[in-house]
């Protein structure tokens, strides 16, 4: 009893001794070691007591006390690169608020503190492995050198390990992660979850995985393997959500998948969902109309997919093709088609719940799309009387007021070019609804030059309307219309 209670207490200094020894060589018997390092150490985390305790607010967050200047940090940082190895130290501290604290000063470190971060994920003790590994992802692309440690860990035993590691190489974003990032997507033998978990890291690669797409689309089409409760995993809707981050390059294969006439139903629906969403991300990225001309060569494939039985999907294609805008002209012979399909669509009459089901199903569906299409009709074509006409019509006051606004906000975008539609918006000026009046109001504001003749009465509503809100609308549009008169 007494040699196995002996045996025991060795085998637990010998796995506790390495890590005292290691901590008392990072403090007080390091020679460099300023000796106020340690004071201002204690400092930090006290201005960040605020971390410690229950869960906090996001008020709490925002009003929490701010520290007086200059800093612990501000005078850890001056010390320069001598206090790395204190801090490193401290990354698995019990506290809380050293925790972070220390994490926020080594980014701020940046590329000076990679080397002693490398050599913490290679330490035995796990939890100053893994806080090492997830400070090499807050410094983000300066910490390049560590990618050949990382890529290891992410076949770690410890599972917050693996995470840890998958994070970092999608916050450094370096190519050389690509391929492990995609042996862990495809290894039958892994956790499904954790697989989901390698794949959707791959958005941080998204400029650099042109090449990669076939095996995308591989992993788009297959079907999803059940998970433990028998529900599919998200392997399919992932690998669609990267290639739309790809963006243009993507568009041939995305295209073929959907009108592969095998492909089946449902992945041909989250196709065109994820071409549309493609064309949000490539508008928002670019920031520039102009470069909505990438996306023309999806043009041809969403103006066939507005046949497709799903009228969500159907729904995806007439965004998609509103955000592409004057380069989806080929696609207008498609829309005018399906305007004339949703007027002549009839709906059925007769008494029954099915039948008032499918009447508000298809009447819903009807409203929606007609309104869609006539608003994509205009964004590509401007100048087409017809469908600005059309446009304009839904402003009449015996419309419902959700469709007045959304025709509002259509001109609004629409800008100089909902000059026709300027003499109904200033009509709806007057209308009973100060909803409708605000929008109004806004409207002819980013309009622009065009509603210089409203001027007169949205100065009546800025001085004498019973809405607060409205009365700021008017005055924020004027203020807006006469500025135009001072540029030359």
């Amino acid at each position: 009893m007494r040699a196995n209670v002996k045996a025991l207490a060795l085998a637990l200094m010998a796995t506790v001794m390495p890590v005292v020894l290691l901590h008392s060589r990072c403090h007080a018997d390091d020679p460099k070691l300023d000796p106020q390092v340690p004071g201002l150490l204690k400092q930090l985390a006290d201005e960040h007591a605020w971390l410690r305790g229950p869960t906090k607010t996001v008020p709490e967050i925002m009003n929490r006390p701010k520290p007086s200047k200059p800093t612990a940090e501000d005078k850890l940082y001056d010390l320069g690169p001598t206090v790395i190895p204190a801090l490193v130290d401290r990354l698995a501290d019990p506290d809380v608020a050293m925790c972070v604290s220390v994490k926020n000063l080594l980014d701020r470190f940046g590329k000076k503190a990679v080397p002693a971060l490398i050599e913490a994920a290679r330490n035995n003790d796990i939890s100053t492995r893994v806080a090492a590994v997830e400070t090499l992802g807050m410094i983000g692309e300066r910490a390049k050198d560590a990618v050949p440690t990382l890529i290891p860990l992410t076949r770690h035993w410890d599972r917050s390990m693996r995470l840890a590691a998958m994070d970092a190489l999608a916050c450094i974003g370096d190519e050389r992660a690509i391929p492990t990032l995609f042996d862990i997507a495809g290894d039958a033998q892994k956790d499904g979850d954790f697989r989901e978990f390698a794949l959707s890291h791959l958005h941080s690669f998204s400029k650099t995985l042109a090449p990669q797409i076939p095996k995308l689309v591989a992993i788009a089409v297959a079907p999803d393997p059940p998970d433990w409760d028998g529900e599919p995993h998200g392997f399919s809707r992932i690998a669609f959500s990267v290639l739309a981050d790809i963006g243009p390059p993507a568009i041939p294969a995305l295209t073929r998948v959907i009108d592969d006439g095998k492909t089946p139903v449902e992945v041909q629906h989250r196709g065109i969902h994820f071409l549309y969403e493609m064309t949000i991300r490539h508008k928002t990225k670019t920031r520039d109309p102009a470069r909505q001309a990438d996306l023309r060569a999806a043009v041809p494939c969403l103006a066939r997919s507005l046949k497709v039985r799903n009228a969500f999907s159907r729904g995806d294609v007439l965004l998609a093709l509103r955000n592409i805008g004057p380069y989806a002209t080929d696609a207008i012979p498609a829309l005018e088609a399906y305007l004339k399909y949703l007027d002549d669509l009839r709906i059925p009459t007769g008494s029954g719940w099915l039948i008032d089901f499918v009447r508000r199903a298809l009447t819903s569906v009807k409203e929606v799309h007609t309104f869609d299409t006539v608003h994509t009709l205009v964004v590509i074509d401007p100048k087409s009387g017809t469908y600005m006409t059309r446009l304009t019509d839904y402003l009449d006051a015996n419309n419902k007021r959700e469709s007045r606004i959304k025709s509002m906000r259509a001109l609004a975008d629409l800008g100089s070019d909902s000059a026709p539609g300027v003499p109904k918006l200033a009509h709806s000026l007057a209308d009973g609804d100060s909803w409708i009046r605000e929008e109004a109001c806004q409207a002819l504001r980013r309009i622009g030059r065009a509603s210089f003749p409203a001027i007169p009465k949205l100065n009546e509503l800025a001085a004498s309307d019973p809405s607060q809100n409205v009365r700021k609308a008017a005055a924020t549009a004027v203020d807006a219309l006469q500025s135009f008169h001072k540029k030359p």
